[in-house]
């Protein structure tokens, strides 16, 4: 796709390895010269006790992962080299007062179909499951598949963050992240994560969107 001047994003599904080697698989796309990254915690299946799969990504390390792969972002972003990292640039254009593309950080599912081979209809690719499906391109209309999602209340269920978490310094930011990881919980489960990220690199969050600002306003 390179040599054919193919534009691509690179996903990475970060489990306990991945956060554990983020430098080398940094350094590695890097090399590749890979401009658009994505990275989305791998998590446990539906009504499974979180953390006991062998590759189960922990909060403390999925929130070290962040920083450290932040820590690399910034780096290069001094030197006018980053990659496009869509988590961070989400939250830089949230401080910047755009609001965020991605549903992860807007903090609230957002109305997207996935479709199946069969032609099957689904919220999300974290909820292909018999009780979310939404309806099949082949019989229904897309009228149809709209107002089962409302039926289900698919897209209201994300709205329900606590109190606890809307009171958070950080919510405006976080959001309260994606609702599969908040899931039968009252919060996210990867809460602390999102704290330490904050609290360890939202100086250099705001000096990239006031430089933003400023080169663009």
């Amino acid at each position: 796709m390179k040599k054919s001047g193919v534009d691509f994003n690179i996903l990475t599904v970060v489990n306990k390895e991945t956060a554990e080697n983020i430098d080398s698989i940094y350094k590695e796309y890097k090399r590749n010269g890979w401009e658009y990254l994505q990275f989305i915690a791998c998590l446990d299946p539906i009504g499974e006790i979180r953390g006991q799969r062998e590759y189960s990504l922990t909060p403390k390390a999925y929130g070290e992962f962040l920083v450290r792969l932040f820590h690399l972002w910034y780096k290069d972003w001094k030197r006018g080299k980053q990659p496009y990292i869509r988590q961070f640039e989400n939250y830089i254009g949230i401080l910047l007062k755009y609001e965020p593309e991605s549903c992860e950080q807007r903090g609230v599912c957002g109305i997207q179909n996935v479709v199946e081979a069969d032609g099957g209809v689904y919220p999300c690719d974290f909820y292909v499951l018999d009780d979310f499906k939404l309806g099949n391109l082949n019989q229904d209309t897309m009228a149809k598949i709209q107002e089962r999602r409302s039926e289900i209340g698919f897209i209201e269920r994300s709205q329900n963050h606590s109190e606890d978490c809307r009171q958070c310094r950080w919510f405006s930011l976080c959001r309260g992240g994606c609702y599969r990881c908040r899931e039968g919980m009252e919060d996210n489960y990867f809460c602390e994560s999102y704290r330490m990220l904050f609290e360890n690199c939202f100086t250099q969050m705001e000096e990239i969107s006031r430089f933003l600002f400023t080169t663009r306003y």
